[in-house]
């Protein structure tokens, strides 16, 4: 899933950090 968190970094830099970490989890 690291193509759908690359497009949510661009989409949403600020929830960046938080929604990488949901993603990864």
């Amino acid at each position: 899933m690291d193509q759908v968190n690359w497009i949510n970094t661009t989409a949403h830099p600020v929830m960046t950090p938080v929604q990488s970490f949901k993603f990864q989890s």
